[in-house]
């Protein structure tokens, strides 16, 4: 197993019943390794004000806890470790690279046993960390490239000084108070659309490629969801996250896909006109794009093995296209060539919109409303595609219970070794909550008819399968 827990002999109380993070620390055990010297095997530590004898201690005792696991388990390193105030994930994404944070457990602050106690340590999830670890090198890894990448072309201090840069605000946007089961999927929203609209902005994306070859890969938004990609998957699931996180238009049903954050904008997001209004035009590129003189603000963005591009976003009408240019290009201190740019995508987004417009509106209009439905909320999930659809309103997350008795259902029905594909859970203050799995397909469902019996709600999961999934969702 990679998952250790250990038992320590005191407990002190903490203010607060939400989980909250202590530190994230980036280190290679390879250097340092004399005495006096354990410093510099320290790349990047959050929060950068802790006194450097405590960053050496804790890194060492990190260092420790990945050796004994080891002996135990050569072949499958340390994931998570379980103590009594603290909770720690590690990651070791390149060769002798770790990464590891430490997240403070969540307590009720009436707790007065060791029962009340677990119960609150169960509202953080080990999965839910490992994404949040893995999404922290998955950021750092899109707009700078590899760690080895970085060492072997600079250098040690090179990469810290990096890692400083661009995760500090990261982190400390992050909520570790407000995951649920669905923020860890790195979920894709797909518009739903038919055949031919799709088949008309895929025809106007490959002109667009067409006339300018130096325009590797490219990826097209509307009201936030996916309509098309020539990104491999893997790599489109960070851009999207990365997309929706600073170039959101707003989109209805997409919160289960943005990182929980706070105020704090990321690093490297594109300049806004207002809190939630994007510009039309180029938000990465030419600015101002009518002087010839501007400046080229392309960001640089490393997918795969590190495959280096240039990012060029740009909206207009609800419309975000992502353009990845190859590099170097002369291209890229070319005015000429964004304005050439502009133009071809002028010349023909007007009827691209309208088409997907007059599709969705169409589509929704066919959605009928079922006659006496229980007031549900879904989650549907396909782990192939990363495809993720939710009824789950933006302002209304799911509740702390709730989350709890999903994670259970989730973390049952993908570990399961006797394919189990269904399991409902009933409450007495939530009312149903239950989980169907077919293949890589999940579905999630919240209905708040605590009278319902079993019998309804497999009537009520069938009706929203057939008028929500048609047939996607094989149950």
């Amino acid at each position: 197993q990679s998952t250790w827990g250990l038992l320590l002999s005191s407990y002190s109380p903490m203010d607060t019943s939400r989980a909250s993070l202590v530190d994230v620390a980036i280190f290679d055990p390879t250097l340092g390794t004399r005495e006096g010297e354990e410093e510099k095997a320290l790349l990047f530590y959050y929060p950068p004000t802790t006194p450097i004898h405590e960053k050496t201690r804790n890194i060492g005792l990190s260092q420790a806890f990945i050796n004994f696991t080891s002996t135990f388990s050569p072949h499958q390193p340390c994931e998570v470790v379980h103590t009594v105030n603290n909770r720690q994930v590690f990651l070791n994404p390149e060769g002798s690279i770790w990464i590891t944070m430490t997240v403070k457990n969540p307590v009720d602050p009436g707790a007065r046993d060791e029962e009340s106690m677990a119960l609150a340590e169960r509202d953080l999830e080990d999965e839910a960390l490992k994404f949040i670890i893995r999404q922290i090198y998955g950021f750092f890894k899109l707009f700078n490239g590899s760690f080895t990448r970085i060492r072997s072309k600079y250098s040690n201090d090179v990469l810290a000084a990096k890692l400083a840069r661009q995760l500090t605000p990261h982190i400390t946007s992050i909520d570790f108070g407000l995951l649920d089961p669905f923020h860890t999927q790195n979920g894709v929203h797909y518009l739903p659309i038919d055949r031919n609209t799709y088949l008309r902005v895929q025809c106007f994306i490959n002109v667009i490629e067409y006339v300018y070859p130096v325009i590797r890969h490219s990826v097209f938004l509307f009201d936030d969801h996916l309509v098309y990609s020539s990104v491999d998957i893997e790599s489109l699931a960070v851009l999207y996250k990365y997309m929706l996180d600073n170039v959101s238009t707003g989109g209805p049903s997409v919160a289960v896909s943005k990182t929980p954050k706070l105020a704090t904008a990321s690093a490297g997001a594109p300049r806004r006109k207002g809190p939630s209004k994007l510009y039309d035009g180029f938000l990465t590129g030419p600015v101002p794009i009518h002087d010839d003189d501007c400046f080229v603000n392309a960001p640089h963005v490393f997918l795969g093995d590190d495959v280096e591009y240039c990012m060029i976003l740009y909206h207009l009408r609800g419309a975000v296209m992502l353009f990845l240019l190859e590099t170097p290009s002369p291209a890229l201190t070319d005015v000429g060539f964004f304005r050439a740019l502009e133009a071809s995508i002028l010349a023909h987004i007007d009827a691209v919109v309208a088409d997907i417009g007059a599709n969705t509106t169409a589509a929704a209009a066919a959605v009928q409303p079922q006659a006496e439905a229980l007031d549900s909320t879904f989650v549907y999930v396909n782990a192939m595609n990363r495809a993720i659809k939710a009824s789950l309103p933006d302002d209304r997350p799911f509740s702390r219970p709730v989350c709890r008795m999903l994670w259970r259902i989730r973390n049952d029905l993908d570990q399961s070794t006797e394919a189990i594909t269904e399991l409902d859970i009933r409450s007495d203050d939530e009312g149903w909550i239950t989980g169907r799995k077919s293949d890589s397909r999940s579905l999630f469902v919240v209905l708040e008819g605590k009278k319902a019996t079993l019998i309804e709600v497999s009537d009520e999961i069938r009706r929203l399968s057939q008028s929500t999934f048609g047939n996607i969702f094989i149950h």
